[in-house]
């Protein structure tokens, strides 16, 4: 466990104990579930068309930059093998504007990524809002006190029924 996350994690389990407690003395168990929204996210029918969606706008983007990335490619090439021959002031200017051409692609391929990831949680919060609501019905006929999110970090080990994942793609997928 990363050291930042030790006390975050910590402050969670003793709090989930504290919260266990009068419930326990007062004779009722605790049932504690858990849910893999990763692993839902990329099942339901939803998610899946939702990562084909974004594959297909990261594609087309990765074209032109594929595109772009080829042009200065050549343009730097041109300048390697011209540069012994170029008089100072047309090198200067041919480094600048590689300069330029290469500060531009960087520029480009941080808006893609910042939209990409923009699209990406865009695309899932919605579905993980939805899922959140499925998990508290879940909770509720089953008769769970706790739903936790699952992952590597958090949750060392569950019983297998106390998973609730598998429900809760069945459920959103027939939801629609």
């Amino acid at each position: 466990m990363r050291p930042k996350q030790t006390i975050p994690t910590l402050a969670l389990i003793l709090s989930l104990l504290a919260l266990a407690a009068p419930a326990t003395a007062k004779g009722k168990p605790q049932r504690i579930a858990v849910v893999d929204i990763q692993r839902a996210l990329n099942q339901v029918e939803e998610g899946v068309s939702a990562v084909k969606k974004l594959e297909k706008d990261f594609k087309a983007k990765q074209k032109d930059l594929a595109a772009m990335e080829e042009g200065f490619r050549k343009l730097k090439e041109s300048y390697d093998t011209q540069k012994l021959l170029m008089s100072d002031e047309k090198r200067q200017a041919s480094e600048t504007q590689l300069q330029r051409k290469f500060v531009e692609l960087q520029s480009v391929l941080g808006k893609h990524r910042q939209d990409l990831a923009q699209k990406q949680a865009g695309a899932t919060s919605k579905i993980v809002a939805k899922m959140h609501a499925i998990a508290g019905e879940i909770a509720k006929e089953e008769g769970y006190t706790l739903v936790l999110v699952a992952t590597l970090d958090n949750v060392l080990y569950n019983r297998p029924e106390d998973d609730i994942t598998n429900e809760l793609i069945r459920r959103f997928n027939r939801k629609k």
